[in-house]
């Protein structure tokens, strides 16, 4: 197919469909490519394009990936999965399994709400610099909408979900749109997060195109405490120069003096608690009055949660980065008696902020935006790179899947 006027008339009315789902930020993305004059309402950008499209202003397979990718850059929860085995990507080469993913790739043309009936693969397309597949995934869905006199009703749809195959980072990342009034994808009917969908998406993916095992990502957690190490450091020598020597002149004085008060103090646990408190008020004070050196981080924090138990701590400062003053001292506490659970990290470029909550689960790690505010797919590109450098390096295995027809 070479163009709008070589569809037929159902493919052109699947073509409309898809098209009323697009927004301005989407169509900014043709006006940066072509020369078209994008103004006015959406119905009128709308026109300008499907018209610039029937003059053959506009490449046609250009054209069909852009719509594709409608929801691409929206404000999209994140889920990655990582394999078991870490050589899963040398034995499934990129440009063989495109070649595979490519036979069993579906046209978003062909594609209706009336007609869909479970979740295919309607487009894909490889980028060698980023050594990365993009899979369009469309799944049956229901809107749940109301009529003119506020009746509840449910109407078909068609939900677009994204899976990116990282060949550099070596994980599967599902990006998930959360389309307004959706009520539920693939059968399943959407809570508040969409785990359950997201898994649903991944099994057909490895029962029709890759089987592999999922991996338990235990290193986010490690991850996450570092990065808060690093937002919370003062990064003062000075100060680093005053606690040795505190630790190595003046603790044990310190300490022996203490434990002479209550003869229960002489307990171990006492005296490690003790050591602790010391050392941090010391530090607290040295700030106070040196003051901690401004580095650069890859992450600014604005939510810390941990829990023991059936207890759990939240600092949470709505989307700002949490007060370094303010701050410091609890959630230093936090990460000494508990382990984190989530932590909310915001990452700057241009001067414009892109928060996301991370979270790990037992076979995932999910990243979800805390805004409406939409996020290019470079920036998630840019923000898993650097969280992907709190990750330890693994041997590779002698063993791991290659490329099997599925049925």
């Amino acid at each position: 197919m070479t163009g709008y006027m070589d569809l037929n008339e159902k493919q052109q009315e699947n073509l409309f469909f898809f098209m009323d789902k697009v927004g301005g930020n989407h169509y900014s993305i043709l006006k940066e490519t072509y020369d078209i004059k994008l103004g006015g309402s959406l119905k009128n950008q709308t026109d300008k394009v499907l018209h610039a499209l029937m003059m053959n202003e506009i490449n046609f397979d250009y054209f069909t990936t852009w719509l594709n990718h409608v929801n691409m850059n929206g404000n999209n929860s994140i889920y990655i999965f990582e394999p078991e085995l870490s050589n899963l990507f040398i034995n499934n080469p990129i440009s063989s399994l495109f070649e595979k993913i490519k036979k069993k790739t579906g046209s978003i043309l062909n594609t209706s709400p009336e007609q869909l009936e479970k979740i295919q693969v309607i487009h894909s397309t490889m980028n060698s610099v980023k050594e990365q597949i993009i899979i369009t995934l469309a799944a049956p869905a229901y809107l749940s909408l109301k009529d003119a006199d506020n009746n509840p009703y449910l109407e078909k749809d068609v939900y677009l979900g994204y899976l990116i195959i990282d060949y550099k980072l070596q994980h599967f990342r599902l990006s998930l749109h959360p389309t307004h009034n959706i009520y539920s994808i693939n059968n399943i009917i959407k809570d508040k997060g969409f785990e359950s969908i997201a898994l649903a998406f991944m099994e057909f993916f490895k029962k029709k195109l890759l089987p592999f095992n999922y991996s338990n990502p235990e290193w986010i957690i490690d991850g996450m405490s570092v990065i808060v190490e690093e937002y919370f450091d003062h990064n003062n020598p000075i100060i680093e120069k005053k606690l040795l020597e505190f630790q190595k002149n003046e603790m044990s004085k310190l300490i022996k003096i203490l434990i002479t008060k209550e003869n229960g103090f002489k307990n171990s646990s006492f005296i490690k608690r003790f050591e602790r408190a010391l050392l941090n008020s010391y530090e607290s004070e040295l700030i106070e009055i040196y003051k901690m050196v401004p580095k650069e981080n890859s992450f600014s924090i604005f939510l810390h949660e941990a829990g023991k138990g059936i207890v759990s701590f939240m600092a949470n400062s709505n989307g700002k980065p949490l007060n370094y003053a303010d701050s410091r001292i609890i959630v230093k506490m936090m990460m000494e008696n508990t382990m984190v659970s989530s932590l909310g990290i915001t990452y700057t470029e241009n001067g414009k902020n892109y928060p996301y909550k991370i979270a790990k689960n037992y076979n995932f790690i999910s990243l979800k935006r805390v805004n409406n505010s939409g996020t290019p797919k470079e920036i998630v590109d840019d923000v898993l790179f650097r969280l992907n450098k709190y990750k330890p390096i693994r041997e590779f295995e002698n063993q791991g899947g290659s490329i099997t027809e599925a049925e």
